[in-house]
């Protein structure tokens, strides 16, 4: 990397991820990911998404028919976040509650042990997420027994 971690996602990472706004764009790109993911023998993935809940939910339905084991999750950032990639803490739980049951309902049988996609809570990382997000998210992850995925401490400058 040609930059300290939080300087690339604002220069590169979150511009990217903005891009995801437009359905139309996950549904060029989000197939080809998967098809090359399974085409290179990873039959399970752990996937963050971004914060937009369409094209998430989008990523989660690709994974599903492809037949790719995968975790994935809507990304959650409230917080210290570029005013043009953030959300509010209502928006983001209900987006992510939303998508949680979005993907739950992609699996029949519901058991979970035979999941093929599972929902993930996806904080991005501390420095993104207010404790009153962090809270709630926690609080839907159990309320749906789904787990928890997020950054931690990868350099100093990101320790909350």
């Amino acid at each position: 990397m040609d930059l300290p971690l939080l300087d690339w996602l604002k220069k590169y990472t979150f511009p990217l991820e903005q891009s995801f706004s437009s359905l139309e764009f996950a549904e060029k790109i989000y197939p080809i990911v998967v098809s090359n993911l399974l085409r290179h023998g990873t039959t399970t993935a752990v996937y963050f998404a971004t914060i937009h809940l369409e094209s998430s939910k989008h990523l989660a339905k690709v994974i599903h028919q492809n037949g790719q084991r995968g975790f994935v999750g809507k990304v959650n950032m409230d917080c210290n976040s570029p005013e043009t990639y953030i959300e509010t803490v209502n928006s983001s739980l209900e987006d992510t509650e939303n998508f949680v049951k979005y993907v739950l309902d992609l699996n029949q049988p519901s058991d979970k042990k035979s999941r093929l996609v599972t929902p993930i809570i996806t904080p991005r990382f501390a420095v993104c997420c207010s404790s009153e997000l962090m809270g709630s998210l926690s609080k839907i992850a159990e309320k749906y027994d789904v787990p928890i995925q997020s950054h931690l401490s990868e350099n100093a400058d990101e320790i909350a």
